[in-house]
């Protein structure tokens, strides 16, 4: 095995553990005990990214380790193949409208602080709602590309350990022109909607809010924000730079795509460090299981 897949291997079981560990923690910490004291919509979305961030760890985090140990190598089929390709923008734009929607609900609070902390069904159903639909706009074409179309196959990409399509065709330029409207308008317009929402809360923190608690919540979404961007936007900026992204001995590219993966960890982490209720929930859970570890011991013992 190769320094570089050995390397490999190590962040992607570091990033499988932490997302799944993570993620299901902050769902039971806020679905069984509200650990998290946030607006109700809040709440809502940050399960929503814990749910999509679970989702996204099985179904493409998972084949790419299982790529790893075939020695970078596809063995999960073609069909598998196709659906991993397809499936992988869904999960990405996913994550940047529920990231949108959580910059614009604290932006809402911050400009109209009276307006109700709680939240309906309604609101909720349309948050999750809106969020699969855009979010399957680019896997729609991705799929028509992939399975309808003979201008594109779907091959495996040793340096990404993932599915790519690759134009055995020329297409001409009404492809290339809707790829781009729906990258720029699907995930890079909405990057672009973070930075200027974000600048906002930090201008509005700074000069206005002086309750020590909303300032901590402001940061949150920020925190979570810049993380995403962080990881993201190489990967973006790559791909709109070349294009088609499917190369076998690109050292960049598989660069690129392994930063993405620490977004589907760094929220909870993020939680546990800047929202004091979650820490002290955090630790309380921890004392509890140090509790009953001891007074099995102590059984046995006896």
């Amino acid at each position: 095995m190769s320094l570089e897949n050995f390397l490999s291997q190590l962040w992607c079981h570091i990033s499988f553990i932490l997302a799944i560990s993570g993620n299901s923690y902050v769902l039971y910490a806020t679905v069984m005990r509200r650990a998290i004291r946030l607006d109700k919509l809040s709440i809502w979305i940050i399960q929503n990214l814990a749910v999509f961030d679970l989702i996204n760890t099985i179904l493409i985090l998972t084949p790419v380790m299982i790529s790893l140990y075939a020695d970078s190598q596809w063995v999960l089929g073609a069909t598998l193949c196709k659906i991993s390709y397809t499936y992988k923008y869904f999960g990405f734009t996913a994550n940047v409208v529920l990231i949108n929607a959580l910059s614009v609900n604290k932006a809402v609070c911050c400009v109209a602080p009276l307006r109700s902390l709680g939240s309906s069904k309604v609101q909720k159903c349309l948050v999750t709602v809106m969020t699969a639909v855009l979010a399957a706009i680019i896997p729609a074409y991705a799929s028509l590309k992939s399975f309808a179309l003979d201008e594109f196959v779907v091959l495996f990409s040793r340096s990404q350990c993932m599915c790519s399509s690759v134009q055995i065709i020329e297409t001409g330029n009404f492809h290339k022109i809707v790829y781009y409207v729906l990258a720029a308008t699907l995930n890079g317009l909405p990057c672009l909607t973070l930075l200027g929402i974000n600048t906002f809360l930090v201008t509005y923190a700074a000069k206005k809010t002086k309750r020590a608690v909303k300032k901590t919540n402001i940061v949150i979404v920020v925190l979570i924000t810049l993380s995403f961007l962080l990881s993201i936007l190489p990967y973006f900026f790559y791909s709109m730079k070349y294009g088609n992204i499917h190369n076998d001995n690109d050292k960049l590219l598989r660069f690129v795509t392994f930063v993405t993966f620490t977004s589907l960890w760094s929220n909870p982490v993020i939680y546990l460090v800047t929202n004091e209720s979650f820490r002290t929930f955090t630790a309380e859970s921890a004392r509890k299981i140090s509790r009953t570890q001891d007074t099995t011991v102590q059984h046995i013992a006896i």
